[in-house]
């Protein structure tokens, strides 16, 4: 036998493992409800007014949202399909953004992150379970907001301390740690 008939028989083995999934099946699909999908309020671009802790205006551009279809697995043999709705609240002229992400993967999370875009810094506020029933009243800086969702930062290190968060209005309050915020007008 010579050495290429050899490499042949070698490769061969090789080439057909490679190719045993020629058709991935789904093992689940998780798809947002259209309540998930609410708690992202946003459908255009939209400029918000938001006063800070000495009465300037600082303008907050949203983005439509985003709904996503998307899968994982799909190198092996299965894969599981899910849905991401996202969209972004960007402050240009204080250099910060906030990402907003419903992501359902067996479970729907509600996810907010905030970035420094200048200094590559992104920070995330901590998830939970979306829905309304996670709403509560809370009140902050002598500030009551009623049916929100806290996001709190631990870590010390960032200077955002929480974001305060409603189904109807999106982010409500930023909170700096050194007692600044960023609460909407509305």
């Amino acid at each position: 036998m010579n050495l290429k008939t050899l490499f042949i028989f070698l490769l061969l083995p090789l080439i057909s493992a490679c190719d045993v999934c020629r058709d991935p099946q789904s093992i689940g699909s998780y798809q947002l409800t259209e309540d998930e999908i609410s708690l992202i309020p946003y459908t255009e671009y939209i400029d918000l007014r938001y006063e800070n802790e000495v009465g300037n205006i600082v303008v907050g551009s949203t983005q439509p949202k985003i709904i996503e279809d998307l899968s994982n697995g799909e190198e092996s043999c299965t894969y599981t399909e899910y849905q991401k709705v996202s969209s972004f609240l960007t402050f240009i002229s204080i250099d910060i953004a906030v990402q907003m992400k419903v992501e359902k993967y067996e479970k729907a999370n509600f996810i907010l992150t905030h970035y420094f875009p200048d200094s590559q810094e992104s920070i995330g506020m901590g998830s939970g379970s979306a829905g309304i029933e996670s709403t509560s009243d809370f009140s902050y800086l002598g500030f009551d907001f009623k049916d929100v969702i806290v996001f709190e930062n631990s870590r010390e290190a960032s200077e955002i301390e929480l974001i305060v968060y409603s189904i109807e209005n999106a982010v409500e309050l930023i909170a700096y740690r050194n007692g600044d915020y960023l609460k909407l007008v509305e």
